[in-house]
């Protein structure tokens, strides 16, 4: 489970590095990337939250999953 979350959040972060290269550029970000986006980084958390409510989740799951709850907080 957590190897599709890592997946999930390699394909978020490029999509990301695409849109901040189209935005320095002066253009606006492709709308099929923003919207791929965010779900792809959602899903990433929500199945590394999953993960950690099984209760078989190492600390670094755990610090992971709080990190990653202030970056998403910051997205909005």
């Amino acid at each position: 489970m957590l190897n599709i979350a890592i997946v999930l959040f390699l394909l978020a972060a490029v999509g990301g590095l695409v849109m901040a290269t189209q935005i320095f550029k002066g253009r606006k970000p492709a709308v099929a990337v923003a919207l791929l986006h965010g779900p792809r980084a959602a899903l990433g958390l929500f199945l590394v939250l999953w993960v950690w409510m099984q209760g078989n989740a190492s600390d670094v799951v755990t610090i992971g999953l709080g990190i990653l709850t202030v970056a998403a907080l910051g997205g909005f």
